[in-house]
């Protein structure tokens, strides 16, 4: 079975909401319209209005908040067995632009989370300049270095049950 997680912010309730959903789940928004709200930046596509369990919502991207949200994937609903994210190293993230954060994602989740951190400064990431795309795959590309590429090579293939984190480990 195939699902998605899409996460977005919302500005009335200013809370953090995952809209989660795939084939035979009841999703609380249709995917397209989860799609416009997780992909509403603030300033330059406008946020997206919804009435979700008789609220009224105002959603929009939830990246200035949670950038990769690592915690959303293991936690329930989407219970993730291996997780790998992608550290663009954001400074306007609000709780992930402390390394104290990382390092406590990388210990309470151990070889079940990959984080590969691509150089991306002085390339365009909203609005692209000739050069950015081959920038960023090259970037993408030197990341990925041999103890990562381990870790993954070590992950099963598919037909993963999702593990709960640790004994005793918590989330910042």
């Amino acid at each position: 079975m195939r699902r998605l997680g899409l996460l977005t912010f919302d500005l009335l309730a200013r809370e953090e909401l995952l809209h989660y959903g795939g084939p035979g789940l009841p999703a609380p928004l249709p995917l397209g319209a989860a799609v416009r709200a997780a992909g509403a930046i603030p300033a330059l596509f406008p946020p997206l209005g919804a009435s979700m369990g008789g609220r009224r919502r105002l959603l929009v991207d939830a990246g200035w908040m949670t950038a990769v949200p690592v915690e959303r994937a293991f936690a329930p609903p989407v219970r993730a067995a291996r997780v790998l994210a992608v550290d663009l190293s954001l400074r306007l993230c609000l709780r992930q632009a402390r390394p104290a954060y990382w390092e406590h994602l990388k210990t309470a989740c151990g070889e079940r989370l990959v984080v590969l951190r691509p150089r991306v400064r002085r390339t365009g990431t909203v609005w692209l300049r000739r050069g950015d795309l081959d920038r960023l795959v090259a970037a993408g590309e030197e990341c990925l270095d041999d103890a990562a590429l381990a870790v993954l090579r070590a992950w099963p293939a598919g037909g993963v049950t999702p593990m709960e984190p640790a004994r005793g480990a918590h989330f910042p």
